[in-house]
């Protein structure tokens, strides 16, 4: 399995599924130094949070997402939450939001 799919990955928590967030980051991309920090302040914040960051920079031409158009993009949920940075707080209110309709889901689904 390639790294970039290896590390992508849900992990299973003790209530069902831990939300996912890929980040994508270039090396031209003024921005991302602030995308890290943020990264880091939500694993700080949000243990065992899942992220990966995928370098475009890395990537095989037309192996990233179609709906990714610039740098930083999050996507959360698997779908595109930001272009550009968000708050700490957004970007935290969204996992909390994204780990409770997890939750939810692996809850409805044991009935």
């Amino acid at each position: 399995m390639p790294a970039a799919r290896e590390g992508a990955r849900r992990q299973t928590t003790a209530f069902g599924r831990a939300p996912r967030l890929q980040v994508y980051v270039s090396a031209g991309c003024p921005s991302c130094l602030r995308t890290r920090e943020l990264i880091a302040q939500l694993r700080r914040l949000r243990s065992g949070a899942a992220v990966e960051v995928i370098d475009l920079d890395r990537l095989a031409a037309g192996a990233g997402r179609a709906d990714v158009v610039g740098t930083p993009a999050y996507v959360l949920g698997g779908r595109v939450r930001w272009l550009g940075n968000p708050s700490a707080e957004e970007l935290l209110a969204a996992w909390d939001e994204e780990s409770a309709h997890d939750l939810e889901g692996a809850t409805d689904h044991g009935r």
